[in-house]
């Protein structure tokens, strides 16, 4: 059966954790045996409310179409000066999964084999020796002289300059993102979904337990800075998506569906959250309906109230896996074989941008509206800017 997702994520103002759910698991949501499609039982944490989404009568779907010819020239209309995708080169052929800074000129992209890479804005992308061959999968801080990046072993370095890392704590699992505000430094894994807090700036760690429904199994996480608040999302085993907070750091969660599937079987999976103050950004990759070869569409769910309301988007054709946000309404996204989009209204519609790469993009940060990056697989580094 098609794997279910529920993701988990640390956000800009506040934490944001998301947890994955494999639909053939016993423990998923509902009870063993239940058909494709079945609803939970009423009244149940995955039972969807009257105003949810049935994705046999979603928004429609906007075809980003095929993209421009790269060698071709630009618009005649772009205005000059304007900020326009380009590619920058790393440098490495290994895969980089993730990209952040501390500002326009200080930016790091990590990656497979232990790979740092830094850049001050200009275009060119210098190696920082991690001291690993393991792969890196996250990169955040609170300045440039206060940089952690995590290891899939579960290890945590961390750069007082920039410059040199060096080993920090450690996990028990593979962090996939982490934020720190002070001495205080969170980092979630997946597989098992946990939360580690240190409040000694990274060199010790303990657990905390974060108790998401049972019908999340085999979860992922993925956050960014932010405080104690956590939102998370999921599509389970009944094809119902729901949007989470808790603010206790997860040993509570309330809950509102965003949508159903499964009729006509359409199947909606939860790949990236992001929230920015009171924004609250959800990636939903829908696939299906069978009969048509099962296509894959992203579609784009939005709270501007903290989680209380959510809206769902109209989605694009093609599969969207990472979102960043510079300012309310403004959104960039990035994609499987090149595909960026970009958003002015927090979703509700999506603009396919060219870019000059077919690269499967893995991650997407910025320092500003007019400067973002998309980074991803075979050492891919694309750079928005004037």
């Amino acid at each position: 059966m098609l794997e279910r997702s529920l993701y988990v994520a640390l956000v800009a103002s506040s934490v944001t954790l998301v947890a994955c759910g494999s639909g053939g698991s016993s423990s998923s949501g509902g009870s063993p045996g239940t058909p494709p499609g079945a609803g939970p039982p009423s009244g149940s944490p995955n039972s969807p409310p009257s105003g949810a989404v049935d994705m046999a009568m979603a928004p429609p779907i906007v075809d980003g179409g095929a993209p421009a010819d790269l060698a071709a020239a630009p618009p005649s209309d772009l205005a000059p000066g304007a900020p326009r995708w380009s590619a920058e080169p790393s440098g490495v052929a290994d895969d980089l999964a993730a990209v952040w800074g501390s500002g326009a000129s200080d930016v790091f992209a990590v990656g497979a084999n232990g790979r740092i890479l830094h850049s001050t804005g200009a275009g060119a992308w210098t190696p920082r020796a991690s001291g690993r061959a393991t792969a890196l999968t996250a990169v955040w801080g609170n300045a440039a002289s206060d940089v952690f990046i995590a290891a899939a072993d579960g290890a945590t370095l961390h750069s007082d300059d920039g410059a040199s890392f060096t080993a920090a704590g450690a996990t028990a699992a593979t962090p996939f993102l982490g934020a720190s505000r002070g001495d205080d430094v969170l980092a979630a894994t997946m597989q098992p979904l946990q939360l580690f807090h240190s409040t000694d700036h990274g060199l010790h760690y303990t657990v905390v337990q974060v108790n998401v429904p049972t019908a999340a199994v085999g979860p992922e996480t993925l956050f960014a800075p932010g405080g104690p608040t956590v939102f998370g999302a999921g599509c389970f085993m009944t094809f119902a998506c729901q949007a989470f907070r808790s603010d206790d750091s997860g040993a509570t969660w309330n809950h509102t569906t965003l949508m159903t599937g499964g009729a006509g079987h359409v199947y909606p999976d939860v790949v990236a959250i992001f929230s920015r103050g009171d924004d609250v950004y959800i990636l939903i990759n829908i696939v299906g309906p069978d009969s048509a070869g099962s296509p894959v569409s992203s579609y784009v769910v939005h709270s501007a109230d903290g989680g209380a309301s959510y809206k769902v988007g109209t989605a694009m054709m093609g599969t969207l896996g990472a979102l960043w946000s510079s300012e309310p309404g403004d959104l960039w996204l990035a994609g499987d074989a090149g595909l960026v989009a970009h958003s002015t209204d927090g979703g509700m519609t999506l603009a396919r941008v060219t870019v000059p790469s077919a690269a499967n993009l893995r991650a997407v940060w910025g320092s500003a509206a007019d400067d973002v990056y998309a980074v991803g697989a075979g050492g891919a580094i694309l750079h928005f800017h004037r």
